[in-house]
């Protein structure tokens, strides 16, 4: 039988969470026009074959990147190729995808001058590395420059309940202003609170919101599902939990995040032909952990082996 250690188990899915929090807002984000790239993107990564994108994804990253090569010294294109890297980075468990986001935030290496959205951007690529204390820095400069910074206050929020901090997490949460989506200030205030106290009442409300109300943008209704999937699964309500993950599966099928949340959920009840048939022929890190806990149930039962 194989084992692995469970906090390696759950870094990358945690760190995908983490991602969906930090991007869901970070459109909202004001850039520094003073401020400039060095002239040192990442040509190193120039020939690099993005074998995870789409055609239409690799189209508009050969865009941005074309953008970055005409006008090296534009913040908003060198910001915009950034963002996609991460965001693009973090769906597919692309490792090449998130070093050229580092590669090109490098270029922005003041921290007290630095736009605002390239310290929210190397904050989320911290947070997928699990570097928490420097993510928390760069957010805290953020907030010195621009208190209420909504993205800023939610990345915290995120960590800090991570962290074991639900109060301050709570704290941040409650700081988000009516501007802000209510599904943002929800799934906010509902992780903090399901850390901190029952979970019963803050499932009720994103499953009402769910229901009710319709999200600003795919990513607003991915991170609801998520965090709604999440404390399901924390709290034993495991018909809930696998609702949402399938939900969040099927809005998004090439994200790696969502795939690899419903196969540990299905092995972590012993369900391995459900999870191997979720996992498929997919080749990330990520989804080959899981493929290995899979198929350490090869002895399951005949219902579930029935199941592939």
């Amino acid at each position: 039988m194989f084992s692995i250690d469970t906090h390696f188990r759950f870094k990358k899915r945690i760190g995908a969470l983490y991602a969906v929090a930090a991007l869901v807002l970070l459109a909202m984000a004001s850039t520094d026009a003073a401020a400039h790239p060095r002239h040192a993107h990442a040509e190193e990564s120039h020939d690099v074959e993005w074998t995870e994108l789409s055609a239409d994804e690799a189209k508009e990253f050969d865009t941005l990147k074309a953008r970055v090569e005409e006008a090296p010294h534009d913040a908003d294109a060198s910001l915009a190729l950034a963002r996609f890297a991460a965001t693009q980075a973090r769906r597919l468990d692309d490792t090449n995808l998130l070093r050229f986001a580092q590669t090109v935030l490098n270029n922005f290496n003041d921290t007290e001058t630095a736009p605002i959205e390239a310290l929210l951007i190397r904050a989320n690529v911290k947070q997928i590395d699990h570097r928490f204390g420097e993510a928390l820095d760069d957010l805290g400069v953020v907030l010195q420059r621009q208190p209420g910074n909504p993205q800023a206050l939610l990345s915290r929020a995120f960590i800090q309940a991570t962290t074991g901090e639900a109060g301050a997490a709570a704290q941040d949460c409650a700081m988000l202003t009516p501007a802000v989506s209510v599904y943002v200030r929800e799934t906010c205030a509902a992780r903090a609170r399901s850390i901190s106290g029952s979970s019963d009442y803050p499932l009720r409300r994103l499953d009402a919101m769910l229901t009710l109300i319709e999200p600003r943008s795919a990513a607003e209704r991915a991170f609801a599902l998520s965090v709604a999937g999440e404390i399901a699964a924390r709290t034993g309500a495991d018909d809930v939990a696998e609702r949402y993950l399938r939900e969040l599966l099927d809005d998004d099928p090439r994200a790696v995040y969502p795939r690899a949340a419903l196969a540990e959920f299905l092995i972590d009840r012993g369900r391995y032909a459900h999870a191997r048939a979720v996992i498929g022929d997919a080749h990330t890190e990520a989804l080959l952990l899981m493929r290995i806990l899979a198929a350490s149930g090869d002895d399951d039962s005949g219902a579930n082996r029935a199941a592939e």
